[in-house]
C-alpha cells in the first residue's frame, strides 16, 4: 500500500510540474488581462465585458502584432479568487450570478476605491456587510 501511494504521489507530482511550466508560460499574459480587468471593467455591463474581454483584449494580445501567451478559456476571476471563497461570497449574501461574482472580485482586490455599477441593488447588502456603515453608495 506504502509504494502504491507513493507512486500517485509521484504522479500527482509531475502532473502538478507540467501544469506549472505551462502557469509560467502565460503567467505574465494572465496577470496583464487579470490587472486590466481589475482596473477597467467595474463599470460595464456583464455583456460589454465579455465583449472586451473575449472579442477585444484576448483576440489582440494573441494576435501576431502583439503575440502575448495566454491560458486558454482565461477567466479573470479565478486568477483573483477560488471557488471557497466565492462560495463563502454566496453564503454571506452575494447574490448567486457571474456580474456579482465578478464585482466581488474587483472589489476584494482593488488598492482603491473601484466604481462598480449595481443598478438592481442587488450586492449593496453584501457589500455593506463586507465593508460596514462608513462605506458611501452614490
Amino acid at each position: 500500500r506504502l509504494v502504491k501511494g507513493l507512486v500517485s504521489e509521484k504522479e500527482r507530482w509531475s502532473q502538478a510540474i507540467v501544469q506549472y511550466e505551462k502557469q509560467r508560460e502565460t503567467l505574465c499574459g494572465d496577470i496583464l488581462v487579470t490587472s486590466a480587468f481589475v482596473s477597467y471593467m467595474g463599470y460595464f455591463t456583464s455583456q460589454y465585458r465579455e465583449e472586451l474581454l473575449k472579442n477585444v483584449w484576448i483576440p489582440f494580445l494573441r494576435s501576431q502584432k502583439v503575440s502575448v501567451p495566454l491560458t486558454d478559456g482565461l477567466d479573470p476571476v479565478l486568477v483573483l479568487t477560488d471557488d471557497a471563497t466565492i462560495a463563502a461570497w454566496y453564503n454571506q449574501g452575494l447574490p448567486n450570478d457571474r456580474m456579482s461574482t465578478e464585482n466581488a472580485a474587483i472589489l476584494t482586490t482593488s488598492e482603491r476605491w473601484p466604481l462598480i455599477i449595481d443598478p438592481q441593488q442587488q450586492g449593496v447588502k453584501w457589500i455593506r456587510k463586507q465593508f460596514g456603515p462608513e462605506l458611501k453608495v452614490v
